[in-house]
């Protein structure tokens, strides 16, 4: 099942060799994207400072495949951050699919050349996250994990860290990033972090208040 998503436009424009120019101004403001000799113009989004398109325009349009179309395990980025904006692009709709709400993480590793990358994906429960051990040879930079949007009575506090994910902070001492749900009313899908907190003497205590990194997370349309 092929689940709504976008993708950072100046990442996969690089590794899928295709440029791109933003032109107009406003609500009329778009991209136009060169591949194979052709324009193409497309609407498109900005989350942070990073422009995002549809996954699905690009299989529509490009003809490109799946995997071509979307962020992979693997995939180099600048940061953190950008690697779990990239990953929440890529999997909160999948913590949401219809009747099977579940909590995705993954770990994201430091590349031996440079910049960082995620792992692919495990599967955890509706109000549990899987941790995946790391080999010897990799490095964990940060955590990343999403909560479903679940209905009240469940007595979850979806859009928050939870106790549990608050000690992985310290147990794991990464920074761990949350994609949450919007808070109660809210429309804004967001990522959220929290850093080991180190005391004086260097030993992780326990985690930091909560941040925002990233708010509007915008996926199909």
């Amino acid at each position: 099942m092929h689940v709504g998503s976008t993708v950072l436009l100046s990442y996969i424009s690089v590794r899928e060799g295709f440029t791109y120019q933003v032109v107009g101004s406003g609500r009329n403001r778009s991209v136009e994207i060169t591949y194979n000799s052709q324009i193409h113009t497309h609407r498109h989004a900005t989350v942070g400072n990073h422009l995002v398109i549809s996954s699905r325009w690009l299989r529509e349009t490009l003809g490109f495949s799946y995997e071509r179309s979307t962020h992979l395990p693997g995939d180099i980025f600048s940061s953190t951050s950008t690697a779990a904006l990239a990953w929440g692009l890529t999997y909160y709709a999948h913590s949401n699919l219809i009747g099977n709400p579940r909590e995705f993480s993954s770990n994201i590793l430091l590349a031996t050349c440079g910049g960082f990358y995620f792992d692919e994906p495990l599967i955890g429960g509706r109000d549990w996250v899987g941790l995946r051990e790391i080999r010897s040879d990799q490095t964990r930079a940060a955590f990343i994990h999403s909560h479903p949007r679940l209905p009240a009575r469940f007595g979850y506090r979806y859009w928050a860290f939870s106790p549990g994910d608050r000690q992985n902070v310290g147990t794991l001492g990464v920074r761990s990033y949350l994609v949450a749900p919007p808070y109660r009313g809210a429309r804004s899908i967001s990522i959220r972090y929290s850093d080991p907190r180190v005391n004086r003497r260097g030993v992780v205590t326990g985690s930091t208040t909560p941040r925002t990194a990233f708010r509007n997370l915008r996926f199909t349309w």
